[in-house]
């Protein structure tokens, strides 16, 4: 199983911004974590998939009026015995 860490910049100001944000992330459902420092200077969205969905983050999160862009992306490749993920 594979797994991806998705590092975005982003400009979000505000409480409706991230709203916005979590609207998309809920009809992505591959990804399985996702964070948000509001605090840092890039406004970081740190995302958890299944899939690489940066690309379909980003437009949507565009439409919406939020820039942003792609950082880094993390692939990880994670096995499961009964039940547990293995790294």
């Amino acid at each position: 199983m594979q797994s991806y860490t998705i590092i975005i910049s982003t400009i979000i100001n505000s409480t409706e911004d991230l709203i916005g944000v979590q609207k998309v992330i809920e009809h992505l459902p591959s990804i399985s974590e996702w964070s948000h420092d509001l605090d840092d200077c890039d406004k970081v969205l740190r995302i958890v998939s299944e899939i690489n969905v940066s690309m379909v983050l980003v437009e949507q999160l565009g439409n919406l009026g939020i820039t942003a862009n792609v950082m880094e992306i993390f692939q990880e490749e994670t096995s499961e015995i009964n039940g547990f993920v293995i790294l």
